[in-house]
């Protein structure tokens, strides 16, 4: 089956993750484009209003300002924070992808042979790789039977 063929497939869950993870990156990339991706949070002093946080990128540029409770919690979910979070989930990713394609062409050769070792990380990799799909649960491309 080639590409075209699977165009109306629902997405793998690796395809999925795949997608998703993009997404977040350019989503991260496109929020620090002229600006440090390091966001600060500080009560503003009542600059705009009381009871607020600002946000600014490192550079004492302006980012946003938001309720003193969600202050810290989008300075900590920063653009940095999640580009390092792309690179963690894209290893993740990628060394079960890896590990799906090696017991492929194993079974290709022998479908008798059953490696074990190979299966069980494979089994926890797929654990792993599931909990990282459900976080994107909201979306309409997840499917609830992944999880």
């Amino acid at each position: 089956m080639n590409a075209r063929d699977r165009r109306n497939d629902p997405p793998s869950i690796i395809e999925f993750l795949a997608a998703r993870i993009d997404e977040d990156e350019a989503d991260a990339t496109t929020a620090c484009a002229e600006e440090s991706p390091h966001w600060l949070h500080h009560i503003d002093a009542g600059l705009v209003r009381p009871d607020t946080w600002c946000l600014n990128n490192g550079l004492h540029e302006w980012v946003a300002d938001c309720l003193t409770d969600a202050g810290p919690h989008i300075a900590r979910h920063d653009p940095a924070r999640t580009l390092r979070e792309v690179t963690a989930k894209r290893t993740i990713l990628n060394e079960y992808r890896n590990l799906t394609q090696t017991i492929a062409r194993d079974r290709e050769k022998n479908p008798w042979f059953v490696d074990d070792d190979t299966y069980a990380a494979e089994a926890a990799l797929r654990k792993v790789v599931t909990a990282l799909a459900a976080v994107y649960a909201d979306h309409p491309d997840y499917d609830q039977s992944w999880g």
